[in-house]
């Protein structure tokens, strides 16, 4: 049987917006070959049929001995395995996959780019070796997907690809699962963030736009779900404790948060490929409040199904939101179907597993 390799630097993230490729993989006879590390989702891939190999991935580390161990482990994996196609997702898996494959004498690999990385965005040395890097490790690769058209035009600029590239809508929306919500019937109006905790995806100009808002509408209400990253935990507790915001924890299964939900906001100035939470709150119906940044700007249509905000400006921010107040709740409920019907036209999660499907398909043609 061929076998396909998938391979991440989280379980979790292959299962929330890989799951769908996964399946189709399987259904059509493959073999799939799961490479990450570790996490609680690899029981529920391997009861579907998908085999695991544990790789350990450190992905802000930058050490040149723990770096070449994984390139070790990655070349070891698929000399073994033997793909017919390598997916990978994320920086490292995408560097390292890519070199392991071109040192195999050109094993096919198809990386997607999710996003940049602090090391490519900051100018230094760092940003030189990095995309020194990518060209060595991308000059064979079979294809690269991007998610947005700046880093596209980055990885062009930089003569890291060329023609062997293309643009997919994200990860894509999977309809079935995020449905059209009826829009809340209350006149208080309830905003929700949903991301990692961290200050790059603008988790600050959220909070304190939650201060200066409460305070003058206290019936409004604000929401904060994911994971904490850059240390917010007694900051949420200390608004939490307030009655100012709603700390709701990680939230493995959004879905009924977004339907209490009047608006979704994400002040983000972090390198996104496609915000997937914006994806999913346009697919809800919900109106979103984010920055006119790569990532989030794509999801939006400003003044029709949101607003884009300039980032880092919180002025900005509070205006855009206390209009979203103000505005009668069926603007909002009009901004909210603008947004499903947008993302349905635009981000199928069923038209990006065909593109993945069809560059398989090409290759495997012309092994």
């Amino acid at each position: 049987m061929k076998s396909v390799l998938i391979v991440g630097n989280s379980d979790y993230s292959i299962y929330l917006f890989k799951l769908e490729l996964i399946q189709q993989l399987l259904r059509v006879g493959y073999r799939v070959v799961l490479v990450t590390p570790y996490g609680p989702r690899i029981p529920d891939f391997q009861r579907i049929g998908v085999d695991y190999v544990q790789v350990e991935v450190n992905r802000h580390g930058t050490k040149i001995l723990e770096d070449a161990a994984l390139l070790i482990q990655y070349r070891k994996i698929i000399k073994a395995e033997h793909p017919e196609m390598v997916f990978s997702f994320t920086i490292k898996p995408n560097i390292y996959c890519a070199l392991a494959c071109r040192s195999l004498r050109n094993v096919p690999i198809i990386c997607t780019v999710t996003g940049l990385g602090t090391a490519v965005e900051t100018k230094g040395l760092n940003h030189l070796a990095l995309v020194a890097l990518y060209r060595i490790a991308f000059r064979r690769v079979t294809s690269v997907f991007f998610q947005n058209k700046v880093n596209r035009e980055f990885f062009i600029r930089n003569k890291i690809v060329s023609s062997n590239s293309q643009l997919v809508s994200g990860s894509g929306v999977n309809f079935q699962k995020f449905q059209f919500q009826p829009y809340p019937q209350q006149d208080s109006v309830r905003f929700l963030f949903s991301a990692r905790i961290m200050y790059e995806k603008g988790i600050e100009y959220y909070l304190n736009a939650a201060e200066a808002l409460k305070e003058k509408y206290p019936d409004t209400e604000y929401y904060v779900c994911g994971l904490i990253e850059d240390g917010y935990q007694g900051r949420l507790h200390q608004l939490t404790e307030k009655g100012i915001v709603f700390y709701c924890g990680f939230v493995e299964d959004t879905r009924p948060l977004l339907s209490m939900s009047h608006c979704v906001v994400l002040p983000s100035y972090y390198n996104e490929g496609l915000s997937n939470t914006l994806l999913e709150a346009a697919a809800t119906g919900r109106p979103i409040i984010t920055t006119d940044h790569l990532g989030c700007r794509e999801t939006v249509v400003n003044d029709v199904s949101g607003m884009l905000v300039p980032i880092r400006n919180q002025q900005a921010l509070i205006e855009a939101m206390e209009k979203m107040i103000v505005m009668p709740c069926e603007e909002r409920r009009a901004m909210g179907l603008a947004g499903r019907k947008f993302v349905e036209q635009e981000m199928d999660r069923d038209v990006v597993v065909s593109k993945y499907l069809e560059e398989l398909k090409h290759a495997a043609a012309t092994q």
